[in-house]
């Protein structure tokens, strides 16, 4: 299979920061079916195109018909940076993705599409399924950051919690920890607004996972709209899509549920 990959030209409307987001398909693809990936923390969107065995989730996707879209959020990888990185709050990012989802329907001519969100994406893709679901299918969270993990921590600077990857790509403008200060200080309180949800979720969730807390994916699973649905897999950690015994459950119960 060939698989095509194309940066699109994008900004954000408010202050022109440039938005690195990219196109994946191949000729399996289809021109409305379309999904964007958003990445969390520690990574930038290179994590979904992972270049080993069939580990790709482009690729994946793409075969199965879906022109994958992904997306830098500010701050990070190859989009635009700020000298003071605290501006890269949840809410800052969630509407990094506003202006691609409107992007891409304006490219592919459509008025939805899905979106999936990892680790700190499942908050910033909350905010837009909130904020903004005209522009939503359905919306995949995996990993999810519901808050209730740690206890809150008070965090005026970061150190040791950027894998060397993501420094080297971010570092020199001022890391952009908005959101990881709003994680490590939330302590009980709850990041992810479920009962303001208003598109299906599908949350993919691991009891290996230190990010998160079970108890509270099972109470938002009951509290998100009408076909919603958790997927609970055990002995799974925070990136069960990239690891070995889970990746393929994972991407298939993906493309089950935004397929039907």
């Amino acid at each position: 299979m060939r698989y095509e990959c194309e940066q699109v030209e994008l900004k954000r409307k408010d202050d022109g920061t440039d938005l690195y987001l990219t196109k994946f398909w191949c000729p399996a693809s289809w021109q409305d079916k379309n999904i964007l990936m958003v990445h969390g923390l520690t990574y930038t969107q290179h994590v979904f195109d992972i270049k080993y065995k069939d580990y790709s989730v482009c690729e994946y996707f793409a075969k199965n018909g879906y022109t994958v879209w992904r997306l830098d959020l500010s701050g990070y990888g190859k989009s635009g940076k700020y000298e003071d990185g605290w501006k890269v709050t949840t809410q800052h990012a969630a509407e990094d993705e506003i202006y691609a989802l409107e992007k891409i329907c304006e490219l592919q001519g459509v008025e939805k599409l899905d979106l999936l969100g990892w680790s700190w994406g499942t908050m910033t893709t909350s905010k837009v399924a909130s904020q903004r679901p005209d522009l939503l299918k359905k919306v995949v969270w995996l990993g999810p950051c519901f808050g209730g993990a740690f206890e809150a921590t008070p965090v005026t600077e970061l150190h040791g919690m950027w894998v060397d990857h993501t420094y080297a790509q971010d570092g020199g403008h001022g890391r952009p920890n908005g959101g990881a200060k709003e994680i490590m200080e939330i302590g009980d309180g709850w990041l992810i607004d479920t009962k303001a949800v208003k598109v299906p979720v599908l949350i993919i969730t691991g009891d290996n996972d230190f990010y998160v807390n079970i108890d509270r994916c099972y109470q938002a699973e009951k509290e998100l709209p009408e076909g919603s649905k958790l997927l609970h897999l055990h002995g799974a950690g925070h990136a069960m899509y990239l690891e070995k015994d889970y990746y393929q459950t994972t991407r298939e119960a993906i493309l089950k549920f935004i397929s039907e």
